[in-house]
């Protein structure tokens, strides 16, 4: 097993370096995005791992801020 843990960069060596040992990977980034695995959902292949994806909850995020500043 290969443990991916230096951000997208190091998932996407691992990827490259072996196509059948099991591949754990953290980033930051969308992993279906940069090509690591085929959806969030069902993975599948040999990579799987944790992403702190998180730029679609901006809009959600800018949301709750206002909402507070309105509350006080």
């Amino acid at each position: 097993m290969l443990v991916a843990t230096g951000g997208e960069n190091a998932a996407l060596a691992a990827k490259a370096a072996t196509t059948s040992e099991p591949i754990v990977f953290a980033i930051g980034g969308d992993p279906v995005q940069l090509g690591l695995v085929t959806s969030l959902g069902r993975p599948e292949g040999h990579l799987t791992g944790l992403a702190q994806h998180t730029g679609p909850l901006e809009g959600k995020r800018l949301g709750l801020l206002r909402a507070d500043e309105v509350i006080q």
